[in-house]
C-alpha cells in the first residue's frame, strides 16, 4: 500500500468518527474555490491595513515577539 493510500484510509476514518462541527468544516474546506483569486474579494480597509503592516515592517518598524508576550503575559498563561 502506498503512502497516499494510507492517508486516504486514515482520512475515511476520521471523517467517519468526526461530530458535526468537523464534518462541516471539512466540507467547508472542499467546497473552497482554491483557484479564486481571495485577496481580490478582501474588503479595502483590509487590503489598506495590509499594505501599512508591510511597509512598517520593510522599514523595521516592528516589536518583537518575545516583547509582546511579556507585555500580555497576563493573557497568555493557560
Amino acid at each position: 500500500m502506498d503512502q497516499v493510500e494510507t492517508m486516504r484510509q486514515k482520512v475515511k476514518r476520521y471523517i467517519d468518527n468526526a461530530d458535526e462541527s468537523i464534518i462541516k468544516m471539512i466540507y467547508a474546506m472542499m467546497e473552497t474555490d482554491v483557484d479564486s483569486d481571495w485577496w481580490k474579494n478582501m474588503p479595502d480597509n483590509i487590503k489598506e491595513d495590509v499594505a501599512a503592516a508591510l511597509q512598517e515592517s520593510e522599514s523595521g518598524i516592528l516589536t518583537s515577539h518575545e516583547t509582546i508576550q511579556k507585555r500580555y503575559q497576563k493573557w497568555l498563561v493557560k
